[in-house]
């Protein structure tokens, strides 16, 4: 079989594509349709309980389960706006759902509840802004009692200040200590004043660790009526065509005519239709959440437009018989907001994807490939697929590497098959680094060995293994953008460390 070099994409869009969209006037599909697709998303990301996005810095949130908010009527803002308290505070409140995440209740125990239901910023339309997340509280948080947006409680004269900041404050960073301080606090004054929260701001190192850690810490306490807590930033008001709100909900026959009129207010506001799912939550563990849509519950719809043929997409970089070094851009030119997917030119294998822009441009920042195959590409939009582009034929610059390890960060987290806490070197190569041959494996990873096995966490857990596991990534995992070695592996054959997926026990 021919060798075919892979793209390893340093941004986003290789792992996901943006290939939901919300219905506005010119979409190919009609609103109803839209809306039985958005069910199955829904129903999907409900269902997906990924630990992280494909990296531990990439908390779960940005890829699956769903950020829901609960909201009133107001004849002073859109409830998709902040609200006055939440412009004064920078931050807005949502709550969690996930299949391994579940509650009966809504913010405010509200009988009649309805609301909306946020994209993970990694699966919403192109042009939408980011929804950062800060913190996330395994129970509601009081925010309106804490001082600043995931910070400390600020009732009692602040008796309860330093017991409800921060969990990494204070030095609690897993389910079972937040779970000892919360029954601590229990038996002396109400838990939620002493409450406190996991940061996972996209500045935290690893945040999908402590985004876990606070699901598995509601779920210490046992199917429970009451919901968890995330902070997220305050949008600007007024950014309803922006904002990326994935549904509107309701709970009860009583509660649909809000989420109606919010419909109705988001078309009139912005000519987006989102559609109105009715969801119902369980009332126990042993329940799942149930989602429906019918064309009977919206308030406005909209017809799909007529396609048009789609141009093949035009590769500008790297340019015909360029010379190249890894990394390098390939970049683009097709139709507004189309699917972009690089091939080899026999397109046997998908070598990565990404969105294309307002103005049609799209690009790949920083790719390699280990072979000289030509590449070429096509768009997809409105669920049509282009003709393929030319192909584009080009040289790489297969000089030494001046560096084969990029970085390298220690972490503490669990593994199943030890059913404990192990140290992981999470491990990130050079471009370079990852297209070596057996010739420059003993370099590449003695600079690991140089690097790093004098530290504690590999010195005093050194089960042998480290220098199998590095070669079972070359060969198996080579695009992972990180690559995580474990000091307690043993050293076990090539082929059995291959069979183990590179986790031999």
């Amino acid at each position: 079989m021919k060798r075919i070099g892979h793209l390893i994409l340093l941004s986003l869009s290789f792992l996901f594509s943006h290939a939901n969209a919300q219905w506005s006037s010119g979409s190919p599909i009609d609103s109803i349709t839209d809306g039985q697709n958005t069910l199955i998303a829904i129903q999907n990301q409900y269902h997906d309980t990924a630990v992280d996005c494909g990296t531990v810095n990439r908390p779960a949130f940005l890829c699956n389960g769903l950020l829901l908010r609960v909201t009133k009527k107001s004849n002073a803002y859109r409830v998709w706006d902040p609200s006055p308290t939440s412009i004064a505070r920078a931050s807005i409140s949502f709550s969690f759902l996930r299949k391994d995440v579940k509650f009966s209740n809504f913010a405010w125990n509200l009988p009649d509840a309805n609301g909306y239901i946020i994209y993970p910023n990694l699966l919403a339309p192109p042009g939408k802004i980011p929804v950062d997340v800060l913190c996330s509280f395994p129970k509601d948080s009081w925010d309106w009692h804490r001082d600043v947006p995931c910070g400390s409680i600020t009732l009692e004269n602040g008796k309860y200040f330093q017991a409800s900041r921060l969990c990494s404050l204070q030095g609690i960073t897993t389910a079972q200590q937040w779970l000892q301080h919360w029954n601590d606090s229990a038996s002396s004054s109400d838990p939620y004043l002493s409450q406190c929260g996991f940061d996972v701001r996209k500045t935290v190192p690893a945040g999908s660790i402590p985004f876990m850690e606070s699901i598995k810490a509601k779920n210490l306490l046992g199917f429970a009526p009451d919901w968890n807590d995330l902070q997220v930033t305050a949008w600007p008001p007024k950014s309803g065509s922006t904002l990326p709100i994935q549904t509107f909900f309701f709970t009860t026959k009583a509660s649909l005519a809000d989420a109606q009129a919010n419909q109705q207010e988001f078309y009139t506001d912005t000519g987006i239709i989102v559609p109105i799912l009715s969801l119902k939550l369980p009332t126990s563990a042993q329940e799942e959440v149930v989602f429906g849509f019918s064309s009977l519950n919206q308030a406005v719809t909209g017809q799909g437009a007529p396609t048009t043929a789609l141009t093949r997409p035009t590769i500008l970089e790297p340019k015909e018989g360029a010379t190249v070094s890894s990394p390098f851009t390939i970049s683009g030119k097709s139709a507004p907001y189309a699917e972009i997917e690089v091939y080899p030119k026999d397109g046997a294998y998908l070598l990565g994807k990404t969105t294309a822009g307002s103005d049609g441009t799209w690009k790949i920042p920083a790719a390699t490939m280990a072979s000289y195959d030509p590449i070429t590409a096509r768009q997809i939009l409105n669920g049509q697929t282009s003709n393929w582009a030319d192909d584009r034929n080009f040289s790489l610059n297969t000089s030494t590497c001046t560096s084969y390890i990029a970085s390298a960060s220690w972490l503490l987290r669990y593994d199943p098959g030890t059913n404990k806490e192990q140290w992981t070197l999470s491990v990130v190569p050079t471009a370079c680094g990852r297209l070596i041959g057996p010739d420059k494996t003993d370099a590449a990873y003695q600079e690991l060995v140089q690097k790093y096995a004098n530290d504690p966490q590999w010195k005093n857990n050194d089960g042998g293994g480290m220098r199998r596991q590095f070669v079972c990534h070359l060969a198996i995992a080579k695009d992972k953008a990180e690559w995580n070695l474990e000091p307690f592996r043993p050293n076990v054959s090539h082929e059995t460390a291959v069979a183990e997926k590179c986790n031999p026990i």
